[in-house]
Parts: structure tokens; C-alpha cells; sequence
């Protein structure tokens, strides 16, 4: 199944679901018609049918947590993972959580992928880097995120 993958990490954000962070992100994830499918440390991982709203869901969630946070940073990749019930995995899960190494506090980040399938959408992008993920052919380009789609 073809995914837009979100990789939010907060440090101020914890393990515990019955925090204020918490809540803004399963509202936000909610309102962009994302699903939750792992939590750990601080991050969350989340999936999309579009990149677009997955890159809508990073903003909202980091508009809403700025004046208490520290910055969050967020990742964004689109490819095939595979679903048994509520449970994702695949190459475009484990290249999402390793983009989000590369984000720095209070900065998006996506994938050459997701670059290229959105082009003409409004948001603007500026190439960061590239990394090598296990699994991938070369080397994986990434850029920073901003601005709003046309008619937002």
C-alpha cells in the first residue's frame, strides 16, 4: 500500500498519552485524516493517503506546540509499506524515521519523493542534503518544508 509517512519528534512530548502534547497531536493527526501507528521516545509515526496533508498535519502540530516546546522537528516520505490490521512496517517506515534524524528543531523535512509528487502544490522546499538508508538504490536527497498550498 502506497503511504505518506509523518515522523514527528518533540522533546518535550513523552511516552504518556494523557499529556496536553499528546492530545494536540492525535487532534491534529485526526483533522488531517492521518493514523497513529507508533509511539516511542518522544516520537510519533503516522501515516497518510496524501503527502500533502501529511505535510498540513506537520505544521498544525508544530503552530499548536511552539510556545511550549523546544521545537519540533518533523519528516516526511512517501513510499509502500506493508499493513497487517493496525500494524505498518516497510522501507518507507524505516527511511522516514532515519530523515528525521537530519530535521532540526522546529524544521520539516521530506524526501526527494515527496518533492517531486506534490510539485505545483504551494509549498516551498530547499534542499538540506541526502542520506543513505539500507534498502535504497544511492543516495536519498531531502529538503526543508514551508509555506502553505494554494488556497489554504
Amino acid at each position: 500500500m502506497l503511504v505518506s509517512v509523518l515522523a514527528i519528534d518533540d522533546a518535550a512530548y513523552g511516552e504518556n498519552p494523557a499529556e496536553p502534547h499528546a492530545d494536540i497531536v492525535r487532534d491534529e493527526l485526526l483533522l488531517a485524516g492521518g493514523t497513529e501507528i507508533r509511539r516511542l521516545r518522544g516520537r510519533v509515526l503516522a501515516v497518510f493517503q496524501r503527502p500533502t496533508r501529511s505535510i498540513q498535519c506537520a505544521m498544525a502540530i508544530g503552530e499548536r506546540l511552539k510556545p511550549s516546546a523546544n521545537g519540533v522537528r518533523a519528516a516526511i516520505h512517501v513510499g509502500e509499506c506493508e499493513a497487517r490490521g493496525e500494524d505498518f512496517s516497510g522501507i518507507a517506515i524505516e527511511v522516514t524515521s532515519r530523515l528525521l534524524d537530519h530535521a532540526r528543531p522546529g524544521e520539516i523535512i521530506a524526501s526527494r519523493t515527496v518533492r517531486d509528487l506534490i510539485v505545483g502544490s504551494g509549498f516551498c522546499f530547499e534542499e538540506q542534503g541526502e542520506m543513505k538508508a539500507s534498502g535504497l538504490p544511492g543516495a536519498l536527497q531531502f529538503f526543508s518544508v514551508s509555506g502553505a498550498p494554494a488556497g489554504s
